[in-house]
């Protein structure tokens, strides 16, 4: 029976600003390895990878890096510690949503700024977190 899956639809492009991420949002409970050849998940499961977010607990996330050279991650989404939990959800498969949702919304806020804009993040009633840009000087 196969366990890890591999998400889709995020490339993780900033192993630096990924790693702060991690690091920020678990409390420095688990960090970034990089570089990494294994990480630990179900028993006989593909363990190769090229970075990792060593966690507490029995499994770690993988990390795999595409021909772009973005990464993939790869996990066991029914044994991972909930370090990550998405405190809008209970399910263990959304306890690397919460990851990599903070990760997109701080790539979008360092492309603004750099882009000649002012990132302020507003928080909806709902949970739903929107990104605003004001223009600098505006």
């Amino acid at each position: 029976m196969s366990h890890n899956v591999t998400m889709s639809g995020v490339k993780i492009k900033d192993l630096n600003a990924f790693g702060q991420v991690v690091r920020d949002l678990s409390k420095g409970e688990a960090k970034l390895v990089n570089p990494a050849s294994n990480f630990r998940t179900y028993r006989g499961q593909d363990t190769t990878c090229d970075a990792k977010i060593e966690m507490p607990g029995k499994h770690d996330v993988g990390l795999k890096k595409n021909a772009d050279g973005s990464y993939t991650p790869v996990f066991d989404p029914y044994a991972m510690s909930p370090i990550f939990k998405n405190p809008h959800g209970d399910s263990a498969k959304s306890y690397i949503g919460l990851l990599m949702q903070e990760y997109t919304l701080r790539e979008a806020e360092y492309q603004a700024a750099r882009n000649g804009y002012t990132p302020n993040r507003v928080q909806g009633a709902n949970g739903v977190t929107t990104l605003e840009l004001v223009p600098v000087g505006a």
